[in-house]
């Protein structure tokens, strides 16, 4: 069972545009309504002690995601369903409003059994992924966040990134890149513009 940490919201840097609005097409339209979010769980190699991921790991992950989500704004905005048929859906973004959902946690259980080559429970693995907020009624649309992450740390031995995130926007690789560049920016060190 998973102990959470810490949870927060990791907007993009300041600096990053103050609003954008991505119109989705006609090849998006099929993917809006898909009832529930693709779930990516990702194993990262990385040994180190509780407090070295809290005090060193932890507050560099949410630099390079703030510093990533710069250069992928929509990822950090929200999807909007308009309630009045003659405007389209849209991924939207508001500097000050939009953010993704970060969760920290730290897991006892056994990562060995966890990825072993035998028969287990799926639902076992459900626990790494966070959930995304609920769909919020507005006035003129309902918005849902496109993504939210949760790390969990396996102390000593791994740390595992889960996230739910809809496929209208992490088609393909995509999303994989997202999550490439900003884990090469956390173990560099340094934040660079890729």
């Amino acid at each position: 069972m998973a102990t959470i940490l810490e949870t927060c919201r990791v907007p993009a840097p300041s600096g990053a545009a103050a609003e954008l609005a991505v119109p989705l097409t006609f090849l998006d339209i099929p993917w809006v309504h898909f009832p529930h979010p693709i779930r990516r769980l990702l194993f990262y190699d990385y040994p180190c002690s509780k407090p070295h991921f809290l005090e060193i790991v932890a507050p560099k992950l949410k630099e390079s995601l703030s510093f990533t989500l710069g250069h992928y704004l929509p990822v950090a905005g929200d999807l909007i369903f308009p309630l009045n048929s003659e405007k389209k859906a849209e991924i939207r973004y508001v500097a000050g409003d939009s953010a993704v959902s970060l969760t920290i946690a730290e897991s006892g259980g056994d990562f060995d059994d966890l990825i072993g080559n035998h028969a287990r429970d799926a639902d076992q693995f459900y626990e790494f992924v966070p959930h995304i907020d609920p769909v919020k009624d507005e006035s003129e649309y309902q918005r849902v966040p496109v993504m939210a992450l949760k790390v969990t740390l396996f102390p000593g031995v791994v740390y595992a990134l889960g996230s739910p995130i809809f496929i209208v926007l992490a088609m393909g690789v995509r999303l994989l890149v997202l999550f490439k560049h900003g884990l090469r920016s956390t173990n560099s060190g340094e934040m660079r513009n890729f």
